[in-house]
């Protein structure tokens, strides 16, 4: 008998993404709504003549059928439907919103993510140094606007007005800027509101140039970056301006493609519109605010060139950010980029690969004894700087690895290993951006990378931390935990700054107490105590030694393994606080009843829980609540 034939099957590559757009039906006009009971009739031509259309009701008749809509109490929702229907008179790509075309997200999936990004920002990112503020639109410098004549009104005028204006914007900065010194955040924040307000107000009184130029001079502030260690929250805020002006012109846009009755008019009306915009910011000289604008009006480039959102578009801008010479403010500015690419054209994220590639090379060129002259003169260390780049190369990597997932997370890998001064920044963003399934899989080599990273300015505590957060999420075998945490745990070790070391020794703790014995985790403390006990250093640091506490208790459940630590006890001594002991007593006793069930439990237990018992105990005093006084009682008698 033959042997059987056994076949292989693999399963086939698939990109769902571009299938349904090459093999999508496209959408054509209705000229009728197909739910309407009685379509208006036409003419219709046969064999050369034309038959008479129906009579149609004259306004003033009223036909049965609207007696029936308007004046029953039962609405037909089929009518109802046919009665509010828009019937469309032009091509689906103007009369649909740009994000449901292609597959889109939706606005409220695209903006979340990015609002809870800003909020961290602005918390994280403040300052108490006194501040510049330029701008020609400052409180009691009102503009007037022309006066209209009858010389204005004609067509010569009208274009002989626009010419002025388009000159006015070569003028912006000459003679008319007014600098307000000594501003402090709340007041700087106080005059972007004001300027915002001012952009909105000159759009609703058809002041286009001057909103327009209220925007470029918002956007010529982002050149200015001190103090340093507000320009993330400045990035945010006049971002958040710009995407008002973007928005404005695209509605305004769209408004002129809608009306009327005559498409092939609407639609050259909308070029039309859509082309001046982007000659009038073609004017603009300088590059930063041409490139901050030219971005946050690329929605409205489908008006000219539906297709026009894609490689070749996003490379210009690439090739345009590599001629800013701040790095800090051409890392914003791809992050800008990104948002858009993000939220306009979420099929072309693959690109995003360049902007991390510019990054790693242009920093490459940075030599790093100017770079520290620079930041000392404004009293900045070199590694404070490093980090200043983190939110903006963060939301890059992060829109970079949804799209591409391995394959992504290898790119950002193969950059941050041949890339100088910004190897710890590039590894750190993508253990923070990426899945943590996928940074695990090679825990040994990013082990390499951090060990790379201490010849550089990036903080090693913080690669240490994420690399450590990732672990907890990874499925390792036990060989490989071992080896990471043997080539790890000495570059904490190594951590003099007591605030650093407690901040990656907090997150390894629960990685040693999660897959390995009591042992590890003794060893642990008993470096702890070490590092914190000289200077008593414990006393700066009361939260984190709790949550050392309550990751070590969740792990390790048995309460005769976790007394039976030397370490133990002399770490509990080290919550000296008051109001961290009780926590910490809460914390004991709540495991306790959760997880020991042994009737004839060790002694050594027994004075823990007694020990545990008495501060919980001691902490009840006349001022304490029921409640306080009820759950106290409850985890002593359990």
């Amino acid at each position: 008998m033959d042997d059987e034939l056994v076949f292989k099957w693999y399963p086939k590559p698939r990109n769902y993404v571009r299938e349904a757009r090459e093999h999508g039906l496209q959408r054509t006009p209705a000229r009728t709504h197909p739910l309407a009971s009685t379509p208006k009739a036409t003419g219709v031509t046969t064999n050369g003549t034309t038959s008479k259309p129906s009579t149609a009701p004259k306004p003033d008749q009223t036909t049965p059928q609207t007696v029936t809509k308007k004046t029953a109490t039962f609405v037909d929702p089929l009518l109802a439907m046919a009665d509010t229907a828009e019937y469309p008179s032009m091509p689906p790509s103007f009369k649909t919103p740009l994000r449901k075309i292609d597959g889109m997200l939706t606005k409220e999936e695209l903006v979340g993510p990015w609002n809870i990004k800003k909020e961290a920002i602005l918390t994280q990112y403040t300052t108490t140094e006194k501040m510049t503020f330029s701008s020609s639109f400052l409180p009691g410098e009102e503009k007037v606007a022309p006066i209209v004549t009858a010389r204005s009104a004609s067509v010569a005028g009208k274009i002989q007005s626009r010419l002025e204006s388009l000159e006015q914007l070569d003028n912006v900065e000459v003679g008319t800027v007014k600098e307000v010194l000594n501003l402090t955040q709340q007041e700087y924040i106080a005059r972007l509101d004001q300027l915002h307000h001012k952009l909105q107000a000159a759009w609703r009184d058809d002041q286009r140039v001057t909103a327009l130029k209220i925007a470029i001079q918002l956007a010529k502030l982002l050149s200015d970056t001190a103090p340093l260690s507000f320009y993330p929250s400045k990035f945010v805020l006049i971002t958040e301006v710009l995407e008002t002006f973007g928005q404005l012109v695209h509605d305004r846009i769209q408004e002129k493609a809608e009306s009327g009755h005559n498409d092939n008019q609407n639609l050259e009306f909308a070029k039309e519109t859509c082309r001046n915009w982007f000659f009038k910011v073609a004017s603009v000289r300088e590059l930063l605010p041409r490139i901050y604008i030219e971005i946050s009006l690329m929605r409205c480039v489908r008006f000219v060139e539906p297709r026009a959102a894609d490689g070749e578009m996003i490379q210009r801008f690439v090739k345009m950010i590599r001629g800013i010479g701040d790095h800090l403010v051409a890392s914003y500015v791809r992050c800008y980029l990104a948002r858009m690419i993000g939220q306009l054209a979420p099929e072309m994220t693959h690109q995003l690969g360049f902007l991390l590639e510019d990054f790693a090379n242009l920093t490459a060129q940075v030599r790093p004894e100017v770079l520290e002259r620079s930041t000392k003169a404004e009293k900045f260390d070199v590694s404070s700087y490093w980090l200043l780049h983190q939110p903006a190369l963060e939301w890059i990597t992060e829109s970079y690895g949804k799209e591409m997932g391995e394959q992504g997370l290898e790119t950002v890998f193969s950059l941050a290993d041949k890339s100088r001064n910004c190897k710890g920044l590039l590894l750190n963003c993508a253990l923070t951006s990426f899945d943590p399934l996928l940074v695990t899989k090679n825990p040994i080599r990013i082990c390499g990378l951090i060990q790379q990273n201490i010849q550089e300015f990036f903080p090693t505590y913080m690669l240490c931390r994420n690399f450590g957060l990732c672990l907890l999420n990874g499925d390792n075998d036990q060989k490989e935990r071992k080896k990471v945490l043997n080539e790890i745990f000495p570059l904490i070790i190594a951590q003099k700054n007591s605030t650093r070391y407690i901040s990656a020794v907090e997150v390894w703790t629960e990685y040693a107490a999660k897959f390995f014995t009591a042992k590890e985790v003794n060893r642990i403390l008993a470096d702890i105590i070490d590092h914190l006990t000289p200077d008593r250093a414990y006393h700066n640091c009361p939260s984190a030694l709790l949550r050392i506490l309550e990751r070590i208790v969740r792990h390790l459940r048995s309460f005769v393994v976790l007394l039976s630590m030397d370490k133990f006890m002399p770490f509990m001594d080290m919550l000296q606080q008051d109001e961290v002991r009780l926590k910490a007593a809460k914390v004991l006793l709540e495991a306790f009843g959760k997880y020991e069930r042994d009737d004839n439990m060790d002694v050594v237990v027994v004075d823990g829980v007694l020990f545990a018992s008495k501060i919980l105990h001691d902490s009840i005093t006349s001022l304490s609540s029921q409640d306080e006084k009820r759950n106290a009682a409850d985890l002593i008698l359990q």
